[in-house]
């Protein structure tokens, strides 16, 4: 490949060619310049773009994080809401063995909140 027309290539191009100029028209059909459609007015250093590269990175990172701990949260309130639920169903299985005779609803509520009250003095 020869350098020359290489350089020739890229000089005469559009993109090289185009202004660092914002009219209208181009802001408002890319506002946000996604499309590249206008250049900057200068260039960013290596250091700076490190630096950019490495902020999104945490900012990601941090957000990543954030959603991890409250899935973790919420699948330890889930666990403990079936521990409650299941420590209840036990004790009223034992409470109907120990009277021998099946247990009356106000008789489940009161040994659910007993249930309740003692496991939260546990934990």
């Amino acid at each position: 490949w020869s350098l020359k027309k290489l350089l020739r290539t890229i000089v005469l191009s559009s993109t090289y060619r185009q202004s660092t100029k914002v009219d209208q028209k181009r802001r408002e059909l890319d506002p946000r310049n996604r499309l590249l459609s206008r250049g900057a007015r200068f260039r960013l250093s290596a250091e700076v773009v490190r630096d950019q590269v490495v902020s999104e990175a945490r900012t990601q990172a941090e957000e990543i994080k954030a959603r991890a701990l409250s899935d973790i949260d919420q699948a330890k309130e889930k666990a403990v809401d079936e521990i409650h639920t299941r420590a209840i169903d036990l004790s009223l299985s034992i409470s109907e063995k120990l009277i021998g005779h099946s247990v009356t609803s106000e008789d489940h509520d009161r040994i659910a909140r007993e249930t309740i009250s003692e496991y939260e003095k546990i934990s």
